[in-house]
């Protein structure tokens, strides 16, 4: 099976100890979903959803804001009009997105890149991948004063990934050959910033990858 073009399935923010993302898609058995989770508190610290699927944390980086990438591989169906529940901390603001994407294998993992991070305004985040056919996820999160002008090709922005006050971004390629891979988007003033670059594998079948993802931030 290809890897499949990565499609956002939810949005939420709040300040309380809960926020709850409602999908937009049905996510099938084998599926992979992706949260980000941006805070400028503690940071997120679990992550459920209602067909009981299980989350694990890939990344996580801190600079005032705390940026995570969770991932699930899905087990039970989690159909659209489902929920994502992420826990954070009471008081302080967090935001999320979400997406989903097929024809990744399991366990999912290739890489996950070292978490840069900064105050300037050129944020850059990389990885370097050991398995040839692979999604590539840059992910960058930043100050709330701060907007981000997107890096272009190769890098395919994720549609419907941002909401009012989220200043986390993703961005995504489709790659077939072991390489470097940096994510240097450009923010409009010097903010505190997490970047960093993360590669899923496709199944053994390999071909043009499809994801969905989800993402979270302040």
């Amino acid at each position: 099976m290809a890897i499949g073009i990565p499609v956002n399935i939810g949005t939420a923010q709040g300040t309380t100890a809960t926020v709850v993302i409602t999908t937009s898609a049905t996510a099938n058995v084998g599926d992979l979903i992706l949260v980000a989770t941006v805070m400028n508190g503690m940071g997120a610290s679990a992550v459920i959803d209602s067909a009981g699927n299980t989350y694990t944390q890939d990344k996580t980086g801190t600079n005032s804001v705390i940026l995570r990438v969770w991932r699930t591989i899905v087990t039970t169906q989690l159909v659209s009009g489902g929920t994502i529940t992420i826990t954070g901390s009471l008081g302080f603001q967090l935001t999320t997105t979400a997406s989903l994407t097929t024809g990744i294998t399991s366990p999912p993992l290739d890489v996950a890149g070292t978490a840069a991070t900064g105050t300037s305004a050129t944020p850059s985040g990389s990885v370097t991948t050991l398995n040839a056919v692979d999604l590539i996820i840059g992910v960058v999160g930043y100050g709330s004063s701060a907007t981000l002008t997107p890096v272009g090709a190769p890098w395919t922005e994720l549609t419907g990934n941002e909401v009012s006050s989220a200043n986390v971004h993703w961005a995504y390629q489709i790659v077939a050959a072991t390489s470097t891979y940096t994510y240097n988007p450009v923010i409009s003033s010097g903010v505190n910033w997490v970047d960093y670059v993360l590669s899923y594998k496709a199944t053994a079948s390999g071909g043009t990858p499809q994801l969905m993802l989800l993402g979270v931030g302040i």
